[in-house]
């Protein structure tokens, strides 16, 4: 099953090393292909996958009957506090469980909505959380969304998406290694920033992302 889900993740495309990419020519080198015979780097479509690191941060949080739920439709996810997946009234109500909607969005304004099937593991999750993903594109410059793993969001510790691509404590210890670590603190700044400007809209909001990220941490 492990191997379907990441065969339908990248398809039949291999991934391209970034540092063997040049701007200048069409050399791509695969990473997965030590024969230059194979493969033609001079035809776009056989470049393969580039894959990326997105940092950002959870813009808004909701909980919504389904994927084409309108705005007007969301619930507070504070209401769920709860939930489990055993117990989902939706499903037994109408065959389909509740879902999960996250907007995310890094400080460069590129954003991203996400749907996930609701689960116990994501209650604590609030606005303003870093969150990570790992992007796949054929375009290098990204330009094109081919696909992506489930969001890790520290945090709330856990990682959302229908399937678990990536494995939260070994992807944390990468974004430590790499330095990336930082970024999230950037984003979490940013976001603090953001809401300070906008106190006067919502006086509570900050201080209930502290509060909550505390019951977090108390609750490890």
């Amino acid at each position: 099953k492990a191997y379907q889900r990441n065969r339908e993740l990248i398809g039949p495309r291999k991934l391209v090393d970034p540092y063997y990419a040049n701007d200048g020519d069409s050399f791509y080198r695969n990473v997965e292909e030590e024969d230059d015979d194979e493969y033609d780097f001079n035809n776009d479509s056989n470049m393969g996958l580039f894959g990326a690191y997105y940092i950002a941060s959870v813009q808004k949080v909701a909980v919504v009957e389904s994927t084409l739920s309108p705005e007007e439709d969301e619930l507070d996810i504070r209401d769920f506090y709860d939930y489990t997946m055993e117990t989902d009234e939706n499903e037994k109500t109408t065959g389909s469980p509740w879902m999960l909607r996250l907007n995310i969005g890094d400080r460069y304004g590129r954003d991203i909505q996400v749907h996930a099937r609701m689960s116990e593991d994501y209650v604590n999750i609030r606005k303003g959380m870093p969150c990570a993903s790992i992007l796949l594109s054929t375009d290098k410059n990204f330009h094109i969304l081919s696909g992506l793993t489930d969001f890790y969001i520290p945090d709330a510790r856990c990682c959302v998406g229908d399937y678990p691509y990536l494995d939260k404590f070994n992807f944390g210890r990468i974004l430590d290694e790499e330095g990336l670590l930082q970024v999230f603190d950037q984003e979490d700044q940013q976001w603090m920033e953001d809401e300070v400007d906008d106190d006067d809209d919502d006086d509570g909001t900050e201080k209930e992302i502290v509060e909550n990220m505390q019951a977090v941490e108390d609750q490890g």
